[in-house]
């Protein structure tokens, strides 16, 4: 099931109207031939990290090794959904807790990680934030915004309900949109991060999700409705 496509089940489940608009989209990117070295190399790091699905869909197709990755060195996942993803090409994983780089960061301390290869996006991995070891970062993918025009014809009715499970999603939307038409509907944000974005940019009427899991999405869309 593709991204975005469980989220739509449940909804449809539910008897929702919805409308699925992606806001970003994700491209894979080349990499370099230091970080082409440093996937041949995994055994020297405690841990290999993948931040996401699309980490994982297109940082495998880098990696030529004849055993799995997780024969190599442990690997970590920053969510279920992740997990999931490694699952379906047979690598077992760990993740932690709560689906987000803090309590991730809590693993690793907990393991005694010291030096750990990370595949995800173009982005500074939040990790840098919590973490003072070696943390190696490959960018196997970025996302791009979609254009302009295309979020301008995206109007939904007031009190419509509106589930933003990324930051850039958010930052596209209210870019093209003014402080009173965010207040005109209703939001749900998969993690505390997007919020303090929401309330420095004006929007009021929101729940954050329990976790940036599809049902805990619906759930707190339900207690909007």
């Amino acid at each position: 099931m593709s991204l975005g496509e469980k989220t739509n089940a449940l909804l449809q489940a539910e008897g929702l109207e919805f409308v699925h608009l992606p806001l970003t989209k994700i491209t894979s990117v080349s990499i370099n031939s230091k970080d082409s070295e440093l996937l041949q190399e995994l055994s020297k790091f405690d841990a290999l990290i993948f931040t996401s699905q699309s980490a994982v869909h297109y940082g495998l197709m880098h990696i030529t090794h004849s055993e799995t990755v997780d024969q190599i060195c442990p690997v970590l996942a920053i969510g279920e959904s992740t997990r999931r993803e490694l699952g379906y090409h047979e690598i077992q994983c760990r993740v932690p807790a709560k689906a987000n780089s803090a309590s991730l960061a809590e693993l690793i301390k907990a393991e005694g990680y010291q030096k750990c290869l990370i595949l995800g996006g173009a982005q500074t991995p939040q990790l840098n934030d919590y973490l003072d070891i070696q943390l190696d970062l490959i960018s196997v993918y970025e996302s791009l915004d979609i254009s302009q025009e295309e979020v301008m014809d995206f109007n939904p009715k007031k009190d419509d309900i509106i589930l933003i499970y990324s930051l850039q999603s958010l930052q596209v939307l209210s870019g093209t949109k003014t402080k009173v038409e965010l207040n005109d509907w209703k939001w749900v944000f998969a993690s505390e991060r997007i919020s303090e974005y929401a309330q420095n940019n004006g929007i009021e009427k929101y729940l954050v999700s329990s976790s940036p899991y599809d049902e805990s999405m619906l759930e707190a869309a339900l207690k909007l409705t």
